[in-house]
């Protein structure tokens, strides 16, 4: 640890690796051959050294995310997928391919002092001729209330369905529970915010130093409140009063606008919690036959690191009082990674295992990658899919890009003090 300004930074022995690699090898050197080594190799190792320890230290803050708790939670993320390919050979009758699929998902936190709920949704069309052919979906429910505001001990509510419907056969099932359970997420989406452009503002220049956790959580506090502002901009003048105040520094149009541009970004919501809870429930594979009364034990937690990492766990168990016979288990993981502006980084893990009454468990797992990035005018995109099953293993390689051929007319800012213009 050393100071840095008024704050204190940690850096771990593996940040200093570099340092210490450089170290030993000249003292091996000169064991070795008793002689000191090349004047300014030392200086230029420990330059390489120190500049690792810089540029981490620099990036380093010491108020963690997770530490902003919002008084209010509600996160939404809501994604469309569609893929169709018609190919017809004219040396061959009929189309050689007429397919493609639609995929729609939804999720859903919300979350305040006395009541909270959170929705998932998947859903699935394959398409043949443009019409559809079969679906699958996904949905999940869960409504909880606390009853202290201090403790978060909660009763809930909870429904699941799977609906897996063609032209052969349909099958519906339903799950209903309720119990008790413990934990709450938190939105921590505006002090990630900060941080992002803490980042950017350190990026060109106008900040030479990370702002102090004080600092940081004002600003937070204020972006967390941002319904309350009539207009970005008021916002984004109370942000640049806290920052000149607090450290003296100048904010010019262009570090006025990254603010804005971030605090208008919706591509970044990040929370941070856990929550675990047991119950009883019912299985309905339709509304007049139902199964008997189930066990349910499920568990989600969720980390965020900064404004560029997002992890988030879940796993779920439930089946009748004799566990070990009958039951459903389901895990999954995914993270998230920002590693530049325009460049990021998805990955999911996903396992599920059932066994019915006096039958074999049925087991299958999947993993999936997806790097997006830009390079000049280009989008492009990486995907990998990867299923494995007691029969074998399923891949699925997607490689995408567009383009902007033609553009609309640029606009050129000129930057003067306190303010910006636009000339064509």
């Amino acid at each position: 640890m050393w100071e840095a300004g008024e704050r204190w930074i940690s850096v771990s022995w593996a940040t200093c690796l570099p340092l210490q690699l450089s170290l030993g090898i000249l003292h091996r050197r000169q064991s070795d051959s008793g002689v000191i080594v090349v004047k300014g190799m030392l200086g230029r190792f420990a330059v390489v050294g120190l500049g690792w320890i810089v540029v981490v230290g620099f990036a380093a803050v010491a108020v963690s995310v997770c530490d902003y708790h919002a008084p209010q939670t509600d996160l939404v993320n809501a994604r469309l997928d569609f893929s169709y390919r018609y190919f017809d050979d004219p040396m061959t009758a009929g189309p050689e391919i007429d397919s493609g699929w639609m995929k729609l998902s939804y999720d859903q936190i919300y979350d305040s002092p006395d009541f909270g709920y959170s929705l998932g949704g998947l859903a699935r069309i394959n398409l043949s001729s443009i019409v559809p052919s079969a679906g699958t979906g996904q949905l999940s429910s869960t409504a909880r209330y606390y009853a202290e505001q201090e403790f978060p001990v909660y009763v809930f509510g909870e429904a699941d369905g799977v609906a897996d419907i063609s032209s052969i056969a349909s099958e519906l099932g339903l799950d209903l529970r309720a119990g008790i359970g413990y934990g709450r997420f938190y939105d921590v989406t505006p002090l990630a915010k900060t941080l992002r452009f803490q980042a950017g503002l350190m990026e060109i220049g106008v900040l030479s130093e990370p702002l102090g956790d004080e600092v940081l959580m004002v600003i937070a506090t204020e972006v967390g409140r941002e319904i309350e502002y009539e207009t970005t901009s008021d916002l984004v003048t109370i942000i640049e009063t806290i920052i000149e105040n607090s450290t003296g520094i100048f904010l010019d149009a262009r570090a006025l606008l990254l603010i804005e541009e971030t605090l208008d970004s919706g591509d970044m919501n990040r929370y941070c919690g856990w929550t675990a809870q047991a119950g009883f429930g019912v299985g309905l594979s339709s509304i007049a036959d139902p199964t008997d009364v189930l066990l349910s034990f499920t568990a989600d937690s969720a980390q965020a690191d900064g404004y560029r990492v997002q992890w988030a766990f879940h796993m779920g168990l439930s089946g009748p009082f004799a566990l070990t016979s009958e039951y459903n288990l389901n895990a999954s993981a995914s993270y998230e990674y920002i590693l530049q502006e325009n460049a990021s980084l998805e990955g999911l893990l996903s396992y599920q295992r059932s066994k019915a009454r006096n039958a074999q468990p049925v087991w299958v797992a999947g993993g999936s990658v997806e790097l997006m990035f830009e390079i000049g005018t280009v989008d492009m995109a990486i995907q990998l899919d990867l299923t494995r099953s007691p029969d074998g293993w399923l891949r699925d390689l997607t490689l995408s890009a567009s383009v902007d051929l033609l553009e609309s007319k640029q606009t050129q800012r000129t930057w003067e003090s306190g303010s910006y213009e636009h000339t064509s």
